[in-house]
């Protein structure tokens, strides 16, 4: 399957890297001091969906702490005086129904706003917002390189339930398979190697995909299926149909 990616990729050069609607959040990455703790180096698709699984997760972490802080500052008066469960409880009806409004998921019996932490500190911005106030915690609002994971932890689970811009389309115990519409492209994860078709975005429009049969030729890396598939549906040049069906005869006659 990596002679067929790489036929396709030669002619199909879309990436985020030059497409317009992804510039604005590369160039934050490069200037948002915050972010820079993540130590983040983006090679390729695959590395900027994971960022922006992680910026997602930011906008819910500064949520959190920007509505903890309002509460904080409109009872400034009060707030010495009640108990750490008053201002919980004040804290937690105002957050509760801004979470309609987070990405999450459910991990470990704990919902996960913030997929760059663990379920612990997941379960401290969920229930325990005011124990920010002990200096150990408030630093957290900027500085937290100490307690980021590897989001990859959580599997597909990001990418389910909206964290990026790829729709996971298949996964089991072994493979994940990716779907970006902007790009038109396919991407197959395994403990092994990634996989990535994109497809021809001056000739396929993506309701023409038949989407189940391609994650089946990714399954079972069917070369001979998928490019009897994308050239007698004329979904790939003349001269990369021609590169296509020269290499499968090769391969089929070695």
């Amino acid at each position: 399957m990596k002679t067929v990616e790489a036929l396709l990729s030669s002619e199909h050069k879309q990436t985020v890297f030059n497409v317009k609607c992804y510039s604005s959040a590369l160039n934050l990455v490069k200037q948002d001091d915050i972010l820079k703790q993540f130590n983040l180096i983006l090679k390729n698709d695959l590395d900027f969906f994971r960022y922006q699984i992680i910026l997602e997760g930011m906008k819910n972490k500064q949520l959190f702490e920007s509505t903890y802080d309002r509460i904080r500052n409109e009872n400034f008066d009060l707030w010495e005086y009640i108990s750490f469960k008053e201002r919980k409880k004040l804290v937690l009806l105002a957050i509760e129904p801004l979470k309609e409004s987070m990405k999450s998921f459910l991990y470990d019996e704990q919902i996960i706003f913030i997929p760059f932490f663990n379920v612990l500190m997941n379960s401290l911005y969920d229930k325990e917002m005011p124990i920010f106030e002990l200096p150990q915690f408030l630093k957290m609002y900027k500085v937290f390189k100490q307690e980021i994971i590897d989001i990859d932890l959580y599997g597909q689970l990001p990418y389910l339930n909206g964290f990026c811009d790829c729709d996971c389309i298949y996964h089991d115990d072994s493979s994940m398979i990716l779907w970006n519409s902007e790009l038109l492209c396919f991407y197959q994860l395994t403990a092994a190697d990634v996989i990535r078709l994109p497809m021809d975005q001056s000739r396929v429009r993506e309701e023409q995909l038949n989407k189940p049969l391609i994650i089946d030729f990714l399954l079972h890396r069917d070369e001979d299926g998928l490019i009897n598939y994308v050239c007698n549906c004329d979904f790939v040049s003349s001269k990369l149909k021609k590169k296509l069906l020269k290499y499968l005869k090769q391969k089929n006659h070695a």
